[in-house]
């Protein structure tokens, strides 16, 4: 094959297709998320696979169009594997689908398929698509329904540099099979996308819900008029085609950290790993408080740093989480506070840090970066956190005020502390804010105090309620 300027056109876009791809699965696996983590793994596969379905791409430009029985044997693997390639990615897809709608228990990738399977109407049509994409697969690998054009006695067909390729043609009766294949990837996935979507009242998590079954479907019908349309047309536009689909791909690596980010950090609460297996109140009885009217209240905790204040968070946390609520803390990293909490599982964590500048995964599970000197952030976190689970019952523990008061200004987080009290949700969410009155002059200290009706006070005997 001579090589010239047109030669070199359409290897080059599937270079950088496959470049693009790489880049976007390099991507997708330095996301750290929490619920998600099964879904990050699919969505590396995902990349993986297409990534194989253009290095075949690449090296079908370099074959010969005369007929021998090397270049019969390349365009046989480049259709059954390019083609499964492709009909594993649509089921790597489809169990992504399931996966956001379900949020099921568990890790790993088996048991995320358990989990799915188990449901009654979502796992048993995910059985029926998934057994009808392998058997899809495994007729293709032995009955081979193509035909390879290009050669001679068909009718050769062009790329977008006008150069004859080798391609194939799929029988009549395998490209319905295909179809079906198409229509089951655009129904099943945005049907269950649109009934996560109304789970949720975060905006950017149900504009995501919306964007996805979106890009999924451009997908579709992308490789639809390019690998199917077009060539039966006789016009080679597959690279095309491809290059849609990989930034369909990166678009939806990009839809995904957005949205797991935050709705991510919401799993179920039967899945936290609770230290006590009965609910427990040391909290609530160190207080002399009764412990069913914790949720609702707002506490300003007076701390002294020459006390074991930390405990009382501890025993907040567990009493929230053994009761089957939410434990939310915003802290520094490595703080008093956090150290303390590390032996209390299932604690989540926004961690307060000026490296950041809008929210963050970290590389630890159940943690996200947070800025902490950007007040409004926080203020929507709060919310976002409040309002992810209408249902949920939850606590949150911020540590501490006097940190922002000192970095910012007295006006500024008296402000901030007063729009937090106004978001909090008195029927679901108790909150607790840690504060250092020995920091402060007594006009500070005044000022916070009467923002809160409820006061704990860090004496030598333990915690006392002072107001």
């Amino acid at each position: 094959m001579a090589f010239d300027s047109a030669t070199l056109v359409v290897p080059a876009i599937d270079l950088g297709t496959l470049v693009l791809t790489a880049l976007s699965g390099y991507y997708v696996s330095r996301q750290s998320t929490t619920l998600y983590r099964e879904v990050k793994v699919l969505l590396i596969y995902v990349h993986i696979f297409f990534g194989g379905v253009l290095v075949l791409e690449f090296l079908r430009n370099f074959v010969s169009t005369t007929p021998t029985s090397a270049t019969t044997l390349f365009m046989s693997i480049y259709t059954i594997l390019g083609t499964s390639f492709i009909l594993w990615d649509v089921l790597l897809l489809v169990t992504v689908g399931a996966a956001v709608y379900l949020k099921p228990e568990g890790k790993g990738l088996r048991q995320l398929l358990v989990a799915i399977i188990r449901q009654k109407k979502t796992g048993i049509a995910y059985a029926v698509i998934a057994v009808f994409v392998l058997v899809s697969d495994l007729y293709l690998a032995i009955f081979q329904p193509f035909t390879i054009i290009g050669q001679s006695g068909h009718t050769p067909v062009q790329n977008i540099a006008g150069i004859t390729v080798l391609s194939t043609q799929f029988n009549p009766s395998y490209l319905v099979v295909v179809l079906i294949v198409l229509l089951l990837f655009l129904t099943y996935p945005t049907t269950l996308f649109i009934l996560a979507r109304m789970k949720t009242k975060d905006k950017a998590v149900r504009r995501a819900l919306l964007l996805l079954p979106i890009v999924w479907s451009g997908i579709g019908f992308d490789l639809v008029i390019f690998n199917g349309l077009l060539l039966t047309q006789g016009e080679d536009f597959v690279a095309i085609g491809y290059l849609f689909a990989s930034i369909a791909f990166a678009i939806t690596a990009t839809i995904f950290r957005r949205a797991s980010l935050l709705s991510g950090f919401f799993g179920p609460i039967t899945a936290l790993q609770i230290k006590t297996s009965t609910p427990t109140f040391p909290f609530s009885n160190s207080l002399k408080i009764d412990p069913s009217t914790l949720i609702g209240r707002t506490f300003l905790f007076l701390t002294d740093p020459s006390t074991n204040y930390e405990n009382v968070v501890d025993d907040l946390a567990v009493e929230l989480l053994s009761n089957k609520s939410y434990a939310f803390v915003f802290t520094s990293k490595r703080s008093p506070i956090q150290t303390s909490l590390s032996k209390v599982k299932g604690v989540r964590y926004y961690i307060l840090t000026s490296t950041v500048s809008y929210p963050r995964g970290s590389d630890v599970p159940d943690e996200i970066l947070v800025p902490q000197n950007d007040q409004a952030i926080l203020l929507d976190i709060i919310q976002k956190t409040i309002l992810n689970d209408p249902e949920a019952k939850l606590g949150i523990i911020y540590d501490n005020i006097s940190d922002m008061i000192l970095s910012s200004s007295v006006e500024s987080s008296y402000k901030f502390l007063k729009q937090a009290n106004e978001i909090l949700d008195p029927k679901r969410v108790m909150a607790m804010f840690l504060f250092t009155p020995g920091a402060h002059d007594d006009r500070t200290v005044n000022l916070i105090k009467a923002l809160f009706a409820n006061h704990v006070v860090m004496g030598k005997d333990g915690p006392q309620l002072s107001r």
